[in-house]
């Protein structure tokens, strides 16, 4: 694990550069492919971004109350509310590290090692999804011009939780951007100083420092790959260092009493159909390979045609 002040400048730095990224029209490619999704599809993805949230959102029943297996505490939507825990047929988002609209407390030092800040159980996450007014927020530090599943730089501020104290002589957040874009208010600072919860790219991922989150969250991918008839594999190369990406597709393959088809694409599939073939045992006849990017041009209706 990174030192406390690095991880926490880490994961702003990585979602504020996203955040301005999907800040935009809803993707063409991931608003079509969503619209030959039902309610029988999971969807799992190692990315941050809210790309297919937001496409989901407009094109099927999803929701963010129900759509990402494990429940938020809460939703802002111009203010907090509670999610509705009415189940909708709809296709399921799970995000196996985490989201930049997913909203945790920061690390403090308490008895010499890092805890979250929060009160509540480590598990307890709150979801970002949209809002016209301006939000409590670090320092008051609000921004406005985001489309829904984006904000600017810091998320809304924890609701209804004191937080813990850090030990004496530690401070559980002080990384302050300042520059002539982002100049210090004077706004709405009420509640628990937030931060977006993603699993950043190290060796040594923190999963356990968010209670039974992740561990539910992978048992649910790994029993999806085992019922699966059909994966389809979209740009995700299998680095070297996502030890436990690779071991999901193992142990899961393990499980099955038959193999699923693989549908592969990537401009340069070469390793990953190797990796299907020689390490998880999918044989040539079982795999579909496309050489090129997915894009808005893609065929989508290719992925999901009968056999």
């Amino acid at each position: 694990m990174l030192p406390d002040k690095v991880n926490s400048e880490l994961i702003f730095l990585f979602a504020s550069v996203i955040n301005e990224i999907q800040n935009g029209p809803i993707s063409s490619a991931h608003y079509k492919l969503a619209k030959y999704l039902t309610s029988n599809d999971i969807i799992l993805t190692f990315n941050w971004d809210t790309l297919m949230d937001r496409a989901l959102s407009e094109v099927t029943n999803w929701s963010t109350d129900c759509g990402y297996i494990v429940k938020p505490k809460k939703i802002y939507r111009n203010g907090w509310i509670l999610p509705n825990l009415e189940e909708k047929k709809s296709p399921k988002l799970i995000k196996l590290h985490g989201s930049t609209n997913w909203i945790t407390s920061p690390t403090i030092v308490k008895k010499g090692k890092p805890v979250l800040s929060q009160a509540s159980s480590p598990e307890t996450y709150y979801v970002f999804e949209s809002t016209v007014e301006p939000f409590p927020a670090y320092e008051g530090r609000y921004m406005a011009g985001y489309e829904p599943f984006s904000y600017g730089y810091y998320p809304p501020n924890i609701p209804d939780d004191p937080g813990i104290s850090a030990d004496k002589g530690y401070m559980f957040f002080s990384s302050t951007l300042r520059t002539p874009l982002r100049p210090k208010v004077q706004g709405d600072k009420s509640g628990l100083t937030s931060i977006p919860l993603i699993i950043p790219p190290v060796k040594n991922k923190s999963y356990n420092m968010y209670g039974s989150l992740f561990k539910k969250l992978w048992e649910e991918a790994e029993n999806s790959l085992v019922k699966a008839n059909q994966i389809i594999v979209i740009g995700y190369s299998f680095p070297k260092t996502d030890i436990q990406s690779n071991n999901l597709f193992i142990n899961a393959f393990m499980k099955r009493d038959n193999l699923p088809k693989v549908t592969i694409i990537d401009p340069l599939p070469a390793k990953i159909v190797d990796k299907f073939k020689y390490e998880f045992g999918i044989p040539t006849e079982k795999l579909d390979v496309y050489d090129q990017y997915f894009t808005d041009n893609f065929d989508m209706q290719m992925l999901f045609k009968d056999d």
